[in-house]
């Protein structure tokens, strides 16, 4: 993809050969940048790298920031205990990618409520997200690469937010803080600590139970994306540039779920696009050698028949 946002942290080295606008293409060494710390331990030195993961912004590609990050919060990590099965050991990924709703809730609340002085000040010119009679606001957060819907009510001159997910509905009570410390917010009896995207960070964090996650907002679908969903509305698609190395499957197949349908080969690595549900196979759209974009078809897979 395109690079479409690129700010680097300024008081660590990076060494890279990308900048705004850059094509990183599929054919070539995925990385990035390289960016090194030093300090006068192990400690100094982690909490520079975790200050400079703040200050980073890429957009336009998928990147492994939130990952790096994660594994610099282990408290493993931090104590040096290191060794080739360490993201699986400590479920570094899992634990990203499942990041707990009272961690969304903080960041929706947060937004709407934001500054105190504000709660009351005409809305042309307050700094927090606003809607008539502020019910059920809406927005859109990604965390640990997972986008999360969440709809906040806050009461007139309250401190207080009602954020709606998913599986229900949490309170959140802010109790203090500043933007650049951090907004703590009370949710179920514990406290959890916003920092907003201010200063030199270029995202939000939220700290939770001990732990960090960043938090971003959603970026709006693009054109081609949304064409391609209303045009396959069924199709599964290629999570990433690749080469089709095997095709599993062909038009009138039954499948199971997690039944594998195509292989992805990208990033020196052999990637199983399968069946998401038990399925009827209507359209395969990619052949072995194929080189495949993001978000393009491959397979259309039809929910099955009763007689199936």
């Amino acid at each position: 993809g395109v690079v479409t946002a690129w700010d680097m942290p300024e008081r660590v080295r990076v060494d890279t050969g990308v900048a705004l606008g850059s094509t990183v293409s599929p054919f070539y060494d995925s990385l990035l940048a390289k960016v090194i710390a030093h300090g006068s331990d192990r400690a100094t030195t982690i909490a520079a790298l975790v200050d400079a993961l703040d200050a980073t912004r890429i957009e336009g590609v998928e990147t492994n920031v939130d990952l790096l990050a994660a594994i610099l919060d282990e408290p493993a990590f931090v104590a040096g205990d290191l060794h080739t099965e360490f993201i699986g050991e400590h479920a570094v990924v899992e634990r990203l990618a499942d990041a707990p709703d009272e961690v969304v809730a903080a960041a929706a609340a947060a937004r709407s409520l934001g500054d105190a002085s504000q709660a009351s000040s005409d809305p042309w010119h307050a700094t927090v997200p606003w809607r008539q009679g502020r019910i059920a606001q809406p927005l859109r957060l990604v965390v640990g690469g997972r986008a999360r819907t969440t709809r906040t009510a806050v009461a007139p001159g309250a401190a207080a937010a009602a954020v709606k997910l998913d599986d229900g509905e949490l309170n959140v009570s802010r109790s203090g803080g500043d933007p650049d410390a951090g907004w703590s917010l009370t949710i179920s009896g514990e406290t959890a600590v916003v920092r907003p995207t201010v200063g030199r960070r270029r995202v939000e964090t939220v700290t939770w139970l001990g732990r960090r996650h960043r938090v971003t907002l959603a970026a709006a679908p693009s054109g081609a994306g949304s064409a391609a969903s209303a045009d396959h509305p069924d199709a599964l698609a290629a999570p990433m540039p690749g080469r089709i190395v095997r095709v599993h499957v062909e038009p009138g197949d039954h499948v199971r779920g997690n039944a594998p349908l195509v292989i992805l080969e990208a990033m020196k690595m052999e990637h199983v696009i399968a069946a998401t549900a038990p399925g009827l196979v209507a359209r395969v759209h990619v052949a072995v050698g194929d080189q495949v974009q993001r978000g393009q078809p491959l397979v259309d897979l039809d929910a099955p028949t009763e007689d199936a």
